[in-house]
């Protein structure tokens, strides 16, 4: 298959979860026979370059790492005259001005507006007064965010990957895919399939502060 990848930063741009798992993920494809391009924002240094056998677009009069100031027109330009693709796939809200393209899209979300919101939450403390006030602003356009960019794209996306049960467990409550994952029939599709980020939960397995085996770094 023609798989093209978009999303706003890759590891040219600095390192970092999201570049990174782009790029792991587009060489595993590669691996199994796919070619595969990636869309991302501009690079001062570059156009474009093969990264491991994915071709990587750098695309100009793009703000580099950011979806504003022309990423998602310029995506949108030029798949209109690059329609030659079987499949898309957005990290984050990168296709979210493809999403009627008529190109199958399969869309990976990193994290939502409610896990955000938690965080603002429980940061928030009187101890320091002007970031105390300034957090409802904040949290009221982490929401504002998630209603125009994330509903939308989740919505229209044929398939969301999630990276943990947890995610899985949010999207079906604020994406409301409930109903529709696990039962694959004529009527129901599959829609939230997960993917784990390969991370390695019993070496990084919360501990007690009071135990005596805590991990050590001696490798």
């Amino acid at each position: 298959m023609k798989i093209l990848m978009l999303s706003r930063i890759m590891n040219a741009h600095m390192n970092g979860g999201m570049q990174y798992h782009t790029q792991v993920l587009a060489e595993g494809l590669v691996k199994r026979g796919h070619d595969v391009t990636v869309w991302t924002t501009s690079h001062p240094d570059k156009i474009k370059e093969e990264v491991n056998g994915v071709k990587i677009w750098y695309l100009p009069e793009t703000k580099q790492g950011s979806y504003f100031n022309g990423y998602w027109e310029k995506v949108k330009e030029d798949l209109k005259t690059d329609q030659d693709f079987d499949i898309i796939h957005s990290q984050s809200t990168a296709g979210l001005s493809v999403i009627n393209s008529g190109i199958p899209m399969v869309t990976t979300f990193h994290g939502t507006a409610l896990d955000e919101v938690k965080t603002k939450i429980n940061l928030m403390t009187l101890d320091d007064p002007i970031s105390f006030l300034k957090m409802p602003v904040s949290i009221l356009r982490d929401i504002w965010g998630h209603l125009k960019y994330a509903v939308p794209i989740a919505n229209n996306s044929d398939a969301l990957i999630a990276i943990s049960n947890e995610q899985e467990e949010i999207y079906n409550n604020i994406y409301n895919c409930r109903g529709s994952l696990s039962h694959n029939s004529k009527n129901k599709i599959k829609r939230i399939y997960k993917v784990f980020t390969g991370t390695d939960e019993k070496f990084l397995r919360p501990i007690s502060h009071n135990s005596e085996n805590k991990i050590k770094h001696q490798n």
